[in-house]
This record gives C-alpha cells, structure tokens and sequence, in this order.
C-alpha cells in the first residue's frame, strides 16, 4: 500500500546497521530546483569498507527516487520555523513548493497537511508552485514510510569541522548528518568510525542472538542454529553460529532450543477510548499485544488521537507496536451525500490517516464518489462492504482489505453464485481478506463457553468483561433448535470460503478483531488456531500474520520476514510453530524496533495491570 499521509512530520529513512547512505540532496541557497549534476565521487568499489560495511550513495533510495524524477532537491538550511519562527533544534525535515527542503519545528511539523498548505500558499502564491508539491519525489518517499533516522544536530562539518551553510545531507547508523561537501562525504564513508561523536558509538544498540533456529518466512522451512546480529534496531546479519565469534561489545541473547520468527501483526484491532467500556489503557494494551509477540496493528475503529500515537511510537518516545492508522468510521450518517463524502475524504487524508475505514448506509452514488475520491488522494479503503453495495461494485472500487468476509461467507453459501470464479476475481483486483473467524465464533455460538474460558490471555481478561461475555456466550448457544442450525451452516461456510479463497491464492490476513473471550494480542493466538480448523496450513498462517500483512500495507521492504537490513521486530519462541501453531503462544521474548523485551520483562510490563485486575476482582466480591 502507498502510504499517503502528510510529508511534514516525517525525517528520513533509518537505513541498515554500520551503512552510511549520502542522500542526493544538493544543499542549495539559491533555492530553484536543478538538473541533476553527478557528483565526483569515488566508484562504489572504493566507496565500500569491508570493515564498516559502508554503502554508498547510489544504492540510497532517495538517489534513486530523485535521479528517476530528474530533479535534485535544493535545501534550505533556515534555523528558524518559517511557519513559528521558533527554532528547529530539534527539527524535523518538511518538503513543500518547488521541491525545496526546509527544517520546521516539531510543533509545526505534527500539524500536518493541512498547515502545509498554509505554508505553501505563504511561501509560494502561485498555483504552479503549489501543486508541483505533489510531484515531489521526496514526498513520494516519505509516503513509503521508510524507518526514520534522527534529525541532524550538527552544525559543524563531522570531516572538516566547518559550520554548515549549505552542503550534503548523509545517514549513518540511524542519525542524519550534515556535510560541507562531497569530498567530506567520501572521507567519511572511507573510514566513519573516525568521524562519528563519541556519544553516537555509545548509544548504538547491540544484539546477537545466538544458536537460534530462524524461521524467515521468506523462504520455506527452518534454518537451524543461525547467530542473528542488530545494531541500532536492524538486523545487520545472519550467519551460521559455528562461523561467528561472540563479540564483546554485543548484549548476547541465548537462541539454543529456541525459535525466532518475524513479529506477528494484528490487522483489525479497536484502541481503546476513554469513552468506551474498554477496560485497559493504551500502555496496558501497547503491552498486551507485545506479551503476545505482536510488533504490528492495524487500527480500524480511527480517532484523531492516533495519529499523534502512531508517531509517538516512530519517534520512538514509547514502547509498543508499530500502527498502521485507519480513519474513523464512515457511514452513511457521516457522509450522506457525494459532496459530503468526498469532503471527508480530504479531511481524513489531510489528517494523517494511513485508510479510510467503511461500514454502512451509503448509496451507490455517494459510495461510487467516496471511491473515486478516495483513489485520487490515493488513501486505500478497508472495512465492511455495505449492504447498499454489490460485492462486484467492492471489488471495482476496490477496496484494499474486506473485513469479516463481509460478501464472501453469503456468497458461498449462495447455490447461484459461482464462488471460484469469485475468489480468482477477488485475487485480481488485489483485494485482501481479513476473515476475523474467532470473532465470528463467539457471535455464532460455535464454541462451548467452557472452552472460550480457557482462550490465550484470560488471565487478563477484566472481571465485569468476562461476566458479561459468559452471560452474553451462554445466551447465544441457547437460541432455538433452527437458530442454532443457521449459525452453524453460516460458520461452515465461513470455514469453507476461507480455504477457497487461500485455494485460489487471495491474500489473507489474520486478526480476531473484538469479541466474547478476545483478550487485545491474545486473541490472534486464537484467531491462528481457526484458520488452521478452516484448513490453513501452519506455513500458510505465518504468512499471513506476518510477510503478507507488511505486502498489505506496503511495509514488506521493512517488516515481516527475518532478513538482513530489515527492522528487528522479531519474535522468540520457545517451541517450533510449524509443527503446531499454537506454539506462537510460547512467546520467550521480542523485539520491537530493535528494542528487546525478555519474557520476565514482558511480565514486568503487565504487573501493573494484574494488580489492578486482582484489586477490582476482590472489589466485585465484597
């Protein structure tokens, strides 16, 4: 998925391990955009560091963004805010107008697009300037959603010691720096440890996770006994254990016995609100999903508040899972008219939204607007297909990801509806599907409260909660004779369509969404556990927990499998889930943007929360 959101909060991509990575960004104070000129620099033979593992500038995808575009981007080096005036240490990069750089402060920055256009009006009244900032190829990239590095701080020269007026912008080990010029570069990529501040070398994060059998997902299988190395939230490499020395300057994670694959994800998840009966915080349920080796959600019941969360949780000024931010939601009410509908739309990308989120009430002229709107801000949809809408009208529009196998559980259970030739359409208009079957379980009554009782998490489950699930569950498995019948054909076709749809190589997503017995991150243990009843091979779950939800969003190049030069959010286990996919549960460990969280400390980090429960638990008894 593209990711559109607004360019001003975003810095530039955290790049792999010891790699320092020139971006072609011709610091510029005349400010009008140029033809690219090449710099002098050495080939990329002479450029490499066997001993650094330097990379150069030509394997940087903003070179090569720009140079396809051709247009190298001018900066400007303004110390101060221009929209503010306060001053940009610590700043944050912005790009608006004719492809210009500047700094903006963070204040300004976290606005967002709609302050952007504010700029742009101030900074460039005509129409041709503004608009060229939709062409911008720096936009582009940040849209990608690269890991961001830390702004530079700099203001001297690393090589030369000079004060920077205008030059090159480079990154190395997650921090940009600022240079004079591009000999400097080339001096610092020969030899960068030379260069580099002392507090930059004693800040780096150092794993090796040794003697580990990875499951990369990737690629099929295991790759047994593998020493897995990261520095500063990367994996750097991966190497057989035999052919490595331990290395001194590494915090050493034993693997022996222990299995490590890619950090699972969660594609439906509800934030909790203040104004909800949910009863945990947002630090409980950050915490929650990462005792459940969760590294990703997927929001998809959107508020304002998420974005400055999401971004809180990139800057990295809290722990938790990565979030991809769906809007809140759309219906009818909301947008009852096409006008109304593609107002919205603007408004919610305008806002940071990473989707649109759909339910029901539209009619097929408004939801027809909503879609083209929606394509041509190039914000994907996800959510319900709503009854007013045809399944064939979902899959034109198209909808990113279909929610609940809204569509496709009736259609297979409809005689008249050629269910193969559904599914091979589905699989061409890229539509994906997150089938949510735990949650329908408990909505259908098809599994004995007992059991559900005894669901991943429970010990976590608030007490009023699990009372009102028991009550509302026992309720639902005591309807009539032909009820129960129904229900139990509509989970059969459920069951069905969702191996027919893997049969027919849909790309299938995996969450619990909310519902009886569905503990936040724990329930996606149970939701793995289903589509292995609906016929899944385990091979296939991880997948789709993991490599395929990152296709979904776009995030494949960062998340989603065990490879060099991806983001170490990872997960240890203590038994092999191939063999059996509720071993995901035996969680011994994770790491989240390159952060480690021992099973004790995952532990530590919900002490909190059982006291609480234990607390309001005795309280409910008195």
């Amino acid at each position: 998925m593209n990711r559109a959101r607004s360019p001003l909060p975003r810095i530039f991509p955290t790049l792999t391990m010891m790699m320092l990575i020139p971006i072609t960004l011709i610091l510029s104070a005349t400010g009008k955009a140029q033809i690219p000129v090449k710099p002098n620099l050495p080939s990329a033979e002479k450029l490499i560091c066997p001993r650094s593992k330097v990379e150069i500038y030509s394997r940087s995808p903003i070179h090569q963004l720009t140079e396809k575009a051709g247009v190298i981007v001018p900066f400007f080096g303004n110390r101060a805010c221009p929209m503010s005036g306060d001053p940009v240490l610590p700043h944050t990069f912005a790009t608006h107008g004719s492809l210009k750089i500047y700094f903006c402060c963070q204040s300004c920055a976290s606005k967002g697009q709609s302050r952007a256009s504010t700029w742009a009006k101030r900074a460039y009244p005509d129409q041709e300037s503004r608009e060229s900032f939709e062409k911008n190829p720096i936009l582009a990239l940040t849209r990608a959603r690269y890991p961001r590095a830390k702004p530079p701080t700099n203001l001297l020269c690393p090589v030369s010691n000079r004060p920077i007026e205008q030059g090159i912008l480079a990154i190395f080990m997650g921090q940009i720096y600022a240079f004079e010029n591009w000999p400097s570069v080339s001096l610092f990529a020969g030899n960068p440890e030379k260069y580099v501040p002392v507090q930059q070398k004693k800040d780096s994060s150092l794993y090796l996770i040794h003697d580990i059998n990875v499951i990369p997902v990737s690629s099929p299988g295991i790759i047994p006994s593998q020493d897995v190395t990261i520095r500063n939230g990367v994996i750097t490499s991966i190497r057989p254990s035999d052919q490595t020395a331990l290395p001194e300057d590494h915090k050493i994670i034993e693997g022996k016995d222990r299995y490590l694959l890619p950090g699972l994800m969660d594609m439906h998840v509800h934030l909790p609100r203040r104004s909800d009966e949910n009863p945990y915080s947002i630090d409980e349920f950050l915490s929650l999903h990462l005792a459940a080796g969760v590294t990703l959600v997927r929001s998809m019941r959107g508020h304002p508040d998420d974005i400055e969360l999401r971004d809180s949780l990139e800057r990295d000024e809290r722990i938790g899972p990565h979030i991809i931010a769906g809007s809140p939601a759309i219906d009818g009410k909301s947008a009852p008219n096409p006008a109304k509908a593609r107002a919205l739309v603007q408004n919610y990308k305008e806002a940071g939204f990473d989707l649109l989120k759909l339910t029901e009430g539209f009619s097929t002229e408004t939801f027809l607007a909503l879609a083209e709107e929606a394509a041509r801000a190039n914000i994907p949809l996800a959510g319900h297909v709503p009854d007013e809408i045809s399944l064939d009208q979902a899959l034109d529009a198209p909808f990113k990801t279909i929610e609940h196998l809204h569509g496709h559980g009736a259609a297979h259970a409809d005689p008249l509806v050629d269910f193969e030739e559904l599914a091979r359409r589905t699989t061409q208009a890229g539509v994906w599907i997150c089938p949510t079957l735990s949650f329908q379980v408990g909505w259908y009554g098809q599994e004995s409260v007992d059991t559900m009782m005894n669901w991943p998490g429970m010990e976590f489950a608030h007490p009023a909660t699990k009372a009102r699930w028991k009550e509302e569950a026992e309720e639902r498995q005591n309807l009539s004779p032909e009820a129960l019948l129904e229900n139990s054909s509509r989970m059969k076709h459920r069951l069905e369509a969702v191996l027919a749809l893997a049969r027919a190589r849909v790309g299938l997503l995996a969450s619990p969404s909310t519902g009886y017995f569905l503990v936040p991150g724990f329930g996606l243990h149970v939701e793995l556990e289903w589509l292995l009843r609906a016929g899944l091979k385990p091979s296939q779950i991880l997948q789709a927990a993991t490599l395929d939800a990152a296709r979904c969003v776009g995030e494949e190049s960062r998340f989603g499998s065990v490879e060099k030069n991806k983001v170490a959010n990872l997960v240890l286990l203590a038994s092999n889930p191939l063999e059996d996919i509720r071993h995901t549960r035996t969680v011994d460990g994770v790491f989240v943007r390159g952060h480690y969280i021992s099973k004790k400390g995952l532990a530590k980090r919900l002490s909190g929360l059982r006291t609480r429960l234990a607390q309001e638990a005795r309280s409910s008894t008195r």
